[in-house]
């Protein structure tokens, strides 16, 4: 994926299993917040689904568990609701139980994926990467500017800044390299989009703070917000 256009290649033939332990699950923002996003969802089908296809042994439930005769929608879906509450899933949801499961299921999947892969590492040749607090982000190469955060099967490669002068990257050989400073400028900015609050930086990369800071600035400015697109349509069809 970030195989170079020129300078020396240094063949390497180590493993780079640990590098999945690099992506920082735990420590993801963004994998929390769609691992909470699907939870929910799947919730709210859930509770639906008993009361549209099971409401007669719902209201058996009920009447064994309250003593209550239970007749309209409103009560099937508010006893549906204590239901879901009940289960075993929903409250390990709440003790973080599930999360963690989650996680171990997600990290042996992108291990076994990834192992596949040869190992970049890489340098540059001026400046420094930013390291953004979502740093492991796949990312595809084939358009500009990157797109990223898609699901690893359908990236060109997940790149993972360690520090601000070293980064690894999946690819297609096992190298050691330097890259140039036009692909660096690719990959700096995807550490920004990819960010939930911050990027983090060398404190005496000024020129750096610049980029990120006007960088950051262009990129909320070419944004639209839902409510935003939907004012702009609903004045386009009264015009």
């Amino acid at each position: 994926m970030l195989q170079l256009e020129h300078g020396r290649t240094t063949k390497i033939t180590t493993r780079h299993e640990a590098l999945p332990r690099k992506v920082h699950y735990v420590r993801s923002h963004r994998y929390r917040d769609v691992y909470t996003t699907a939870f929910e969802t799947v919730r709210v089908k859930v509770r639906s689904e008993l009361v549209e296809l099971f409401p007669e042994p719902l209201r058996r439930e009920a009447l064994r568990q309250t003593g209550l005769h239970l007749a309209g929608s409103g009560s099937l879906d508010a006893f549906a609701v204590r239901l879901v509450e009940q289960s075993e899933v929903t409250q390990d949801f709440g003790t973080g139980a599930l999360f963690r499961t989650s996680i171990e299921s997600m990290f042996n999947k992108v291990r076994a994926m990834a192992s596949k892969w040869p190992l970049e590492v890489l340098t540059p040749v001026s400046g420094q990467f930013l390291v953004g607090n979502n740093p492991a982000v796949s990312v595809r190469t084939d358009i500009t500017p990157w797109s990223y955060n898609m699901a690893f099967g359908d990236a060109h490669s997940i790149v993972l800044p360690i520090t601000p002068r070293h980064l690894l990257a999946l690819g297609r050989e096992n190298i050691v390299d330097t890259i140039p400073r036009t692909l660096m400028d690719k990959i700096n900015p995807v550490q920004i989009r990819a960010a939930d609050r911050y990027v983090y930086m060398h404190p005496r990369s000024r020129r750096l703070e610049t980029f990120a800071r006007e960088t950051a600035r262009r990129w909320r400015a070419d944004r639209v917000s839902p409510y935003r697109a939907s004012a702009s349509s609903s004045r386009s069809r009264r015009s």
